[in-house]
């Protein structure tokens, strides 16, 4: 191995748009390339100002490369060769050998803690970025990260999981304490938009809530109910009506226009609710069509006589109360025995049984979760307003205080302590209004809880997408796409690499050959980054060309200085063994690479050139290196294709007789060079590519 070695200042960074590689650029770089290339085969060959940074800790003779080396002859460098190791004691080599097997131990225990698996197979880590990472050789944890203690990073995970599944800080945090609408706008507008997948279901129940209620009227007011029969028929239309209208979104044998206003009730969460709310009310009217009843004024004529006057009122101690929905059998044995309207007491409690249905009504509303606290609220609430004046206004209520004046003669010995019904009646619905609002509440704060855990996760796996795709970008500007799909896609041990021969590839080399007299460290141009930022440009034209179609075969190696490498059918997809189209792919962008840097130097005022070198033939392809992983091509014909550009001359395209012969049958015009001493190859009959005939 032959090594050169300067010390000095360097710019750092990466240029171009595709296949970024970190590098270095400055005089001082240029001066450690001369001194490899001017050193001998198994030497260290230094520099002058990196032997003053040693300390004279190392035995050095003096070489003669400096005199040799052109370069290093026109900027004065002496330069100098290793003849010894430091002067420091040497490390006993027991200790290093066993140094060096703590290192490997260390780096197994740190492979295992990752995950990435054993001798035996891939591994089985924790999350997939890690086996990412192990198959692109990136495996080398901090020793911070070593030393940690995994217990301790799941009890981290877990405490903020659990927090941040905590229900009283996300609904402190995202929802208003008695509304519970969301305090961000945006969240409640979404939420408003959300779809109820469960709205079928909620329709479907307060469907049948509506024919119990019928029902139970029927039953209740049964000598009249013909009087009632058109206001129950369309009661009982417009809910199965409503029902298939939602459910007509799936049906595909309706018509669009039908399924298209459907779908509006399923996305639109407020007219959702407008649709449960017209449902509850006609469930509401359905419940209280009983309620001005002729036979009211039956019972209030039947029980005209049952009352207490002021002698027959018993002094008693003790508060009682009425059992509104069902009379206790004791009390049906007649305490007046000789008054025969007291045995059948119990007919007259039909209006509280109507008032039952009524609670039926108010029930429905908690069958739609869609609606919110404050919606319930204000039903179940305007429905127990509307029944208390109802009580108060209309036949029934009477019929009620008539019931209870009855119920007071016959089995209370008129003892006057009786609460009245109307009371238990309104307490009852001041019940359900309170039962429902809380069960609404709860329901109701679960659904958005469950949203906002539903968009956090939407969040995550966005930004988990995010940054799977920036993560992809950078591994697609470092390697292939197809050598990219092969390392994250399939599992393989930490040993296995990726190589590929390619048949009938075509190389190119293209150098700026007078860009290094161009670059120059002045403090007007900032020490040379204005002249970088140039070649950044020049590189980045040339990136951004084969993002073209017409240039899809065509694959970026790398750059090397101021020398572009690129090479076209490399995989069986773009490599045409027929036809060469991958050959003739990489001549257009030859061509059009030089055209680029014309114009460019139209911009930039400069007389910047191309030399060009084509070569074809097998190649092998692969991946190099395990902490910064390369795709590299190696073969015979990437060395003639090199040969091919170090040979040639500026402003030309010089290509071997091979690419000759399969461009030339392609319209491919040629001027004949001639024979080239190549290194290491003898003479070659060589070309210059001249254009393309029309």
């Amino acid at each position: 191995m032959r090594v050169g070695i300067h010390s000095g200042r360097v710019h750092c960074g990466v240029l171009g748009l595709r296949k970024w590689q970190y590098d270095v650029w400055s005089n001082d770089v240029t001066v450690g390339s001369n001194m490899e290339q001017s050193g001998s085969p198994g030497r260290i060959h230094v520099s002058g100002t990196t032997l003053s940074c040693l300390n004279g800790e190392y035995e050095v003779i003096e070489s003669d490369g400096g005199k040799t080396n052109k370069y290093l002859l026109e900027n004065h460098i002496k330069t100098y060769f290793v003849t010894s190791g430091s002067r420091r004691d040497p490390m006993p080599r027991r200790q290093l050998s066993q140094r060096r097997t703590n290192s490997k131990n260390r780096a197994s225990f740190r492979n295992r803690m990752r995950g990435d698996g054993d001798s035996n197979g891939p591994g089985t880590g924790r999350s997939g970025g890690a086996a990412i990472r192990n198959k692109l050789g990136l495996t080398e944890l901090s020793e911070k990260e070593v030393v940690k203690n995994p217990e301790d990073d799941i009890h981290d995970y877990l405490s903020k999981a659990i927090d941040a599944r905590s229900l009283d800080r996300l609904r402190t945090e995202h929802c208003k304490k008695l509304t519970l609408t969301f305090r961000d706008p945006k969240a409640e507008k979404k939420y408003s938009g959300t779809r109820d997948k469960r709205f079928r279901s909620y329709a479907i129940g307060a469907t049948l809530l509506g024919f119990v209620v019928s029902g139970l009227h029927l039953l209740l007011t049964l000598s009249e109910s013909y009087r009632y029969v058109g206001a129950y028929l369309t009661g009982l239309l417009f809910l199965p009506f409503i029902l298939i209208y939602i459910s007509a979104e799936k049906w595909m044998c309706l018509p669009k226009p039908i399924r298209r206003v459907s779908a509006v009730v399923w996305n639109n969460r407020l007219v959702g609710q407008t649709v449960a709310l017209f449902m509850v009310a006609v469930i509401f009217f359905l419940s209280s069509l009983g309620w001005t009843s002729d036979e009211f004024g039956g019972v209030m004529s039947a029980t005209s006589g049952l009352n207490c006057n002021a002698s027959q009122l018993i002094p008693t101690t003790t508060t009682k109360s009425v059992i509104i929905f069902d009379l206790d059998k004791r009390f049906y044995s007649p305490v007046r025995g000789s008054d025969s309207r007291c045995i059948n007491l119990d007919r007259y409690s039909r209006p509280i049984y109507i008032f039952l249905c009524v609670l039926l009504a108010m029930l429905s509303c908690s069958v739609f979760n869609l609606l919110n606290t404050t919606v319930k609220f204000c039903t179940v609430a305007g429905i127990m307003l509307i029944t208390v004046i109802g009580l108060f206004v209309s036949p029934m209520g009477n019929a009620l205080d008539v019931r209870d004046a009855a119920v007071d003669y016959c089995a209370n010995h008129c003892a006057a302590d009786l609460t009245a019904t109307k009371w238990h009646v309104i307490a009852v619905f001041a019940l359900f209004v309170i039962l429902i609002t809380a069960h609404g509440h709860r329901i109701e704060s679960m659904l958005r809880l469950d949203f906002l855990w539903k968009m956090q996760a939407n969040d995550e796996k966005d930004e988990m997408e995010k940054l799977q795709a920036y993560n992809k970008t950078l591994v697609l500007n470092i390697l292939p796409a197809h050598v990219a799909d092969h390392f994250l896609h399939i599992e393989r041990r930490n040993e296995d690499l990726y190589s590929e021969l390619c048949e009938d590839a075509c190389i190119m080399f293209a150098k700026i050959t007078n860009f290094s007299e161009f670059y120059v460290e002045l403090e007007a141009n900032n020490e040379g980054v204005e002249c970088l930022r140039l070649l950044n440009e020049i590189l980045a034209d040339f990136d951004e060309m084969l993002s073209e179609d017409r240039f899809n075969t065509i694959e970026k190696i790398k750059t090397i200085g101021e020398c572009y490498m690129a090479a076209s059918g490399l995989t069986a997809a773009t490599a045409d063994h027929v036809q060469f189209r991958h050959v003739a792919q990489l001549a257009d962008y030859a061509m059009a690479i030089r055209e680029q840097l014309i114009t460019v130097n139209e911009h930039s005022y400069n007389s910047f050139t191309l030399r060009i070198g084509l070569s074809m033939g097998p190649v092998v392809a692969g991946v190099i290196g395990a902490k910064k992983p390369q795709y590299d091509i190696w073969g015979n014909s990437v060395n003639i294709s090199s040969r091919m550009e170090s040979t040639g001359v500026p402003d030309k395209i010089q290509v071997t007789e091979e690419v000759f012969k399969v461009l030339e049958p392609l319209g491919y015009t040629f001027q004949a060079r001639g024979s080239v001493q190549v290194k290491g190859k003898g003479l070659m009959t060589t070309y210059f590519l001249t254009g393309k005939s029309d």
